[in-house]
């Protein structure tokens, strides 16, 4: 019964946070796959101007990954973007994101997925 209450205690007591940081939300895509192998995402990306929610910009686009190269030390991979949409009033922000559409990247990267170069 004690140890019960310990931990009862010691769970209580403790600071847990399960949330990350929104001001550093960065992703890290390692691809431990084979080679060849496609993974396809959808990303959306929201920004609302001076808080206000009246006010915002919504981005939402596709991606396709392909590893097409692996070896011991490095992987390389193709990031194909593809169907952009955006709401916004800015006329630049929209011509830049038609432009945008249907770009292959040939991305390098070590066995951890830190930048190594741009290919292409």
């Amino acid at each position: 019964m004690k140890k019960l209450l310990f931990n009862g205690i010691l769970f209580y007591s403790t600071n847990i946070s399960s949330q990350i940081n929104p001001k550093d939300s960065t992703v890290q895509v390692v691809a431990y796959w084979s080679k060849l192998e496609k993974q396809s995402y959808n990303i959306s990306y929201d920004k609302i101007k001076n808080n206000d929610t009246i006010s915002r910009e919504i981005m939402k686009y596709e991606v396709d990954i392909k590893v097409i190269d692996s070896t011991k030390n490095s992987y390389t991979s193709e990031w194909l973007y593809k169907n952009f949409t955006i709401d916004t009033d800015n006329e630049l922000v929209k011509k830049l994101t038609a432009i945008s559409n249907d770009i292959s990247v040939t991305i390098k990267k070590d066995d951890l997925g830190a930048f190594i170069e741009i290919v292409n």
